[in-house]
């Protein structure tokens, strides 16, 4: 009986929605992520976690452009510990395909900066760099200004510097490119809607 409940009141739910993706409307999109590795063997772990909110104007109907923020804190066995920041500029596209129900592709620049920290005399490092990416995914209205997003998919392509302090500095470039559908790695968020339409 409460599965009964439960289904109906999400179908009921479901049929009040109206997706608030027309011109002149905001976005005001959230997302968190962690994760916790062990390694066998004695290989350690790694902690990591994920915020990244973002805020749209839809510039038409169904599509967007924005600003957009992440921090993400990462700790090593062993006590290193990497903070980054990201923040740049997106589009989005939205494409209907069932009630309430959309997909979307979002190209974005990112500019990153960020920090390595170790626990003993090794300098800490710097890090810089920019980041292009174009992820796709899933949004579900569940009302008129709540939304349900789901990210799988990301192609990334950046350019990332470490430069290390000290007496001894040091500088090494390193370029990345990344391809994947990894549910390991994968965003869910929640997105509020304002507008008058």
């Amino acid at each position: 009986m409460k599965k009964q409940l439960f289904t109906l009141a999400l179908l009921f739910v479901g049929a009040m929605a109206n997706a608030q993706i027309s011109k002149g409307n905001f976005q005001i999109t959230g997302a968190v992520n962690g994760a916790y590795v062990e390694f066998v063997n004695g290989g350690g772990d790694i902690r990591n976690y994920n915020i990244s909110p973002q805020v749209g104007y839809f510039v038409g109907n169904n599509t967007s452009i924005g600003l957009i923020t992440s921090y993400t804190s990462t700790d090593r066995s062993g006590g290193i510990t990497t903070k980054q920041f990201n923040y740049g500029i997106y589009a989005r596209f939205h494409k209907s395909i069932a009630d309430n129900l959309y997909m979307y592709l979002q190209p974005a620049f990112n500019l990153v900066s960020g920090e390595w920290n170790y626990p003993d005399a090794t300098p800490d490092s710097d890090l810089s760099g920019y980041n292009i990416s174009v992820g796709g995914g899933l949004t579900y209205f569940v009302s008129q200004r709540l939304a349900i997003e789901w990210t799988p998919a990301r192609l990334n392509l950046g350019r990332t510097t470490v430069e290390t302090s000290g007496i001894n500095g040091s500088e090494v470039d390193s370029d990345n490119f990344f391809l994947g559908f990894d549910f390991s790695n994968m965003l869910f968020g929640l997105s509020w809607y304002l507008g008058n339409n």
